[in-house]
């Protein structure tokens, strides 16, 4: 069975359990302390970051961009129906997504209110960008069906 390795909340790693939840792929998810992480994580995680996809080979997989397509090549497509070109447009707004969550953590962060005004107008361009796309005519990105 696949297991998910991960910290109390984390949106990488629900990314990454939402597929697997769409697709009906049975998992455990283990959660680790980031502020004390076991040596057995660190001796597999090149990166010390989760989430972290153990699979049934016993394959320590990082990165959630990565382990998402693993997911989508490995099991039953999430839909079907994609052409490459289509996919690779799933991938691309997907990488812009993950961009977008660390430009809001940054202001989130903002020490000043000038760094957070500074950031939060990048932060609404980012934002602006999807809501130009998700307005086009449907209730996700692509269709009105989930895809990645």
């Amino acid at each position: 069975m696949l297991k998910v390795i991960s910290f109390t909340i984390c949106p990488f790693v629900q990314r990454v359990t939402a597929l697997l939840e769409a697709k009906g792929i049975p998992y455990k998810i283990e959660y680790i302390s980031l502020s004390d992480k076991p040596d057995w994580f660190l001796e597999i995680s090149p990166n010390a970051q989760v989430p972290l996809l153990l699979t049934e080979n016993g394959t320590a997989l990082f990165e959630s961009d990565a382990i998402v397509e693993y997911l989508e090549e490995a099991y039953p497509a999430l839909r079907g129906d994609r052409s490459a070109e289509q996919k690779a447009m799933d991938r691309a707004w997907s990488y812009l997504g993950s961009k977008n969550f660390l430009v809001q953590c940054s202001a989130q962060r903002s020490p000043t209110l000038a760094t957070l005004n500074e950031r939060s107008l990048k932060l609404n361009k980012a934002f602006n960008t999807v809501e130009q796309q998700l307005s086009v005519h449907h209730r996700y990105f692509i269709d009105d069906q989930l895809s990645l």
